[in-house]
This record gives structure tokens, C-alpha cells and sequence, in this order.
């Protein structure tokens, strides 16, 4: 009879056991197939943001044609980079809550905006007569849509990892 209650036991334990293991599959594979790849494309998101700015100080230093060109070159490339991440971090795909699909959507205005007023200086930097005014636009304008394109990407950052 002992035998018996140890065998039943041991059977509830492992189904038990095995009813958890599934439960915990199921969650790794929440992170794995949602959250990862929206934090990676988050951190593309956050380098090439970063590199834009960077740009927009380049192509207005006093720099030979040839680096300009490739400056502009370079803000060209990281423009399309955002469009293509932005075609590929969308819902239901990547975006998989109603909290996160807001927190993008604002993350996306921002960044349009940012991109939008980073574009006048990639225009007009190779005119140096228009370099005190675009330094002025740099300064006033792009570093604080900058900033609040970098805080609502780091909300968005923040959702994924939490």
C-alpha cells in the first residue's frame, strides 16, 4: 500500500512538473518570437538615431567636398534605414500590445519630425552662407526633437524589456 501511495505520488509530481515545463515553453517563447526581435530592432532604431545626429554636426564642419558627400551620403543611407525599420516594426508582427502601439506611435511622430527638420540641414549644409543659420535650426531645433525622439524610443525600449 505504501508502494502504491509513492507510485501515485510520484505520477501527480511529474505530470505536475510537466504541466509547469509547458507553462514556461509557452512564456520563452513570448520572448523569443515578440520581444527580442523588437528590441533589436529598437537598437537599430537607437544607433541609427544617434548617427543622424552625428551627421548633422558633420555636414556643417568646415569639411573637404569629398567627406561631405559622403556625409550626405551616409544621412541618405541611415533616412532609408528608418523607413525600412519602419515598415518592419509594426503591429501585429512586432508591436504586440495596445500600450506598445502607442508608445511607437509617438516614438514614429517624433521621429518624422526629427527627420524631417535634420533633412533641411542635409539640403542646405554644402551653402556656407547658410551655415550660421543652420547651426542656429541645429541648436534650437533638431537637438530638442532629437531628444524627445531618444526619450520616447527609450519608453518603447523600457515597455520591451519590462
Amino acid at each position: 500500500l505504501a508502494f502504491a501511495a509513492m507510485v501515485v505520488l510520484s505520477v501527480f509530481l511529474g505530470l505536475f512538473s510537466l504541466r509547469q515545463m509547458s507553462q514556461l515553453q509557452e512564456q520563452t517563447s513570448t520572448v523569443v518570437d515578440n520581444n527580442l526581435p523588437s528590441v533589436m530592432i529598437l537598437s537599430e532604431y537607437r544607433r541609427d538615431l544617434d548617427l543622424m545626429r552625428r551627421l548633422e554636426a558633420l555636414l556643417l564642419l568646415e569639411t573637404p567636398v569629398k567627406e561631405q558627400g559622403e556625409y550626405r551620403a551616409s544621412f541618405d543611407k541611415t533616412v532609408a534605414k528608418f523607413e525600412e525599420l519602419n515598415r518592419t516594426y509594426v503591429e501585429p508582427t512586432l508591436i504586440g500590445s495596445p500600450g506598445e502601439a502607442v508608445l511607437a506611435a509617438a516614438f514614429k511622430k517624433d521621429l518624422a519630425a526629427y527627420i524631417a527638420a535634420a533633412t533641411r540641414i542635409r539640403a542646405s549644409a554644402q551653402d556656407p552662407g547658410q551655415h550660421p543659420e543652420l547651426l542656429n535650426h541645429m541648436l534650437n531645433t533638431t537637438r530638442g526633437l532629437y531628444f524627445t525622439t531618444s526619450e520616447q524610443l527609450d519608453k518603447v525600449i523600457q515597455y520591451n524589456v519590462d
